[in-house]
């Protein structure tokens, strides 16, 4: 969707009990004079307003979304705002993804009866709405949180994230060797951190 950005997992290094946060898609006309998103970290971000939320919760990050990407990553600190340093990573439905091994071959086997020979490969099918930022707000208001299509769930993000953004996305398996021969599709439920690059020899 143009002009639009639809934000599904974070990963926070922060150890408080609850932390709160906010997007705001930009204006061309905030921050004009920047290149590149790779050099927000040299604005002055001290203007930038945190409100609470709706428990009363003061909001401490905030994500700011320009020309349908992350621009910057604000942090309040009670009395300052640092633009500080993070990682995005693109969702893409078309392209082969190996999963994380870790502990979820075992519970593929299990859970989705899936048997597996070595590393699963399949593509992300389908990305549910979570948190969006749009230039036009108004085109929010047609928009309703989704959730994945699958209900079968198959692992857990390990890292600290927003419960809101916890990250599951529906993932259509076609191999289990990796990608030395193709199975019958089967569909589940992954958090989107466990999708990786995949090895260009492997494809």
């Amino acid at each position: 969707m143009k002009d639009m950005l639809n934000i599904v997992h974070i990963h926070v290094n922060d150890t408080s009990d609850s932390v709160a946060f906010e997007v705001k898609y930009l204006k061309q006309s905030e921050y004009p004079d920047a290149q590149d998103h790779g050099k927000a970290q040299l604005f002055d971000f001290s203007k930038e307003e945190f409100s609470v939320d709706e428990t009363g919760q003061k909001l401490r990050y905030k994500v700011l979304v320009k020309d349908e990407a992350v621009f910057a990553v604000l942090y309040n600190t009670g009395q300052s705002v640092e633009s500080i340093l993070f990682t995005e990573t693109r969702i893409c439905t078309e392209e082969l993804v190996p999963l994380n091994a870790g502990g979820v071959l075992k519970r593929l086997t299990h859970e989705v009866d899936l048997k597996t020979a070595g590393d699963v490969y399949g593509r992300i099918s389908h990305v549910p709405i979570a948190m969006m930022a749009a230039k036009d707000t108004d085109k929010l208001q047609s928009l309703v949180q989704g959730q994945t299509k699958s209900m079968e769930m198959v692992g857990q993000c390990v890292a600290r994230t927003f419960e809101r953004l916890l990250g599951y996305v529906d993932f259509e398996a076609i191999s289990t060797d990796g990608c030395l021969s193709f199975c019958e599709p089967r569909h589940f439920a992954v958090p989107a951190c466990m999708c990786e690059q995949a090895n260009l020899e492997a494809i």
